[in-house]
């Protein structure tokens, strides 16, 4: 990622009951408001933390600067210098989509500086608030023009990887712009019998065969920090999140099916996350062997963390 980048994100966020007969995600459970505003901290900060501008590193100097190491106290002597210069973004905008009053945004444990807040309606969603993923694509066409990368990251899903941006760029530059580089999300249960799960495996190739071509260039080699990173693309390409240059997002909004609510891929919030992008790109992720290259944890855990088998 070159210094000065501007990165947009959209983060769907829902809180409340789910549809009748719909599938149950995580913001349907009942008191799901304390776990979500939790995730939705956690997502929000591993942002900010990994991705966002404003990163340093203390030191300590003056001339009366006492003999031996300085103490935390000694706060008339902390310098601040800027880290990672060269390849910190200029901006970091992140904007949190809700629904009415259906959020918990109240609960978050973060400033209000942190993000903004943008707002739509049920009626806009058609009476389903399962549609709210598309809604960011709305968000993300009506200002991506003014940004380097536009992105969509569903509100429990943290980055962790401070090369995250970096790794992506790398495909689409060495693909010319027609591959995206997904990342393999993980669950996670430090205590339990599998302490980190990957949850999104393969899936029987027709489930996805009428939108991508899987046979199509199946798998290129990165090279990364004096290795290589074998990618793949999966039969399953959802991540619940993607990450795209500018020259990728205008590609895909002049798409015919750019900005339809068509929940075919699985259901609506995984049709947001994945199915236009699947339509547009050649989709890579992590093969097995090098699983971790590209990550992100889901924090919504479920029971196969416990599977035996």
């Amino acid at each position: 990622m070159a210094a000065g980048a501007r990165i947009l994100v959209a983060i769907p966020h829902y809180v409340g009951p789910p549809v009748p007969g719909g599938t149950l995600y995580g913001s349907g459970m009942p008191d799901a408001a304390a776990a979500r505003a939790q995730a939705l901290t956690r997502t929000i900060a591993g942002l900010r933390i990994h991705l966002g501008e404003r990163q340093g590193r203390v030191g300590w100097s003056g001339p009366d600067l006492p003999a031996g190491l300085p103490t935390v106290a000694d706060r008339t002597h902390v310098r601040i210098e800027r880290a990672n210069a060269p390849t910190l973004p200029d901006r970091l905008d992140i904007v949190v989509v809700i629904v009415g009053r259906r959020h918990a945004l109240d609960r978050v444990a973060l400033p209000a500086s942190t993000f903004e807040v943008e707002e739509t309606t049920l009626d806009r969603l058609g009476g389903d608030p399962r549609m709210l993923g598309f809604a960011c694509h709305e968000v993300l066409a009506a200002r991506a023009a003014r940004y380097d990368w536009a992105c969509y990251l569903e509100d429990d899903t943290v980055i962790a990887d401070p090369w995250f941006l970096r790794k992506i760029a790398l495909v689409e530059r060495a693909t010319e712009g027609q591959g995206v580089l997904l990342p393999n999300r993980f669950e996670a249960d430090p205590a339990g019998r599998f302490q980190k799960l990957y949850v999104d495996g393969p899936v029987p190739v027709e489930t996805t065969a009428a939108w991508q071509d899987i046979a199509h260039q199946p798998a290129i080699g990165i090279r990364h920090l004096g290795g290589q990173a074998m990618l793949e693309r999966p039969t399953n390409p959802h991540a619940g999140c993607f990450f795209l240059t500018r020259r990728q997002f205008a590609r895909w909004r002049a798409e015919p099916h750019f900005g339809r609510r068509e929940p075919l891929f699985a259901g609506a919030l995984e049709s947001a996350a994945t199915l236009g992008i699947m339509r547009t790109f050649r989709l890579y992720k992590p093969a097995l062997e090098n699983a971790d290259f590209l990550e992100a944890e889901h924090l919504n855990n479920r029971e196969w963390l416990t599977f035996k088998r």
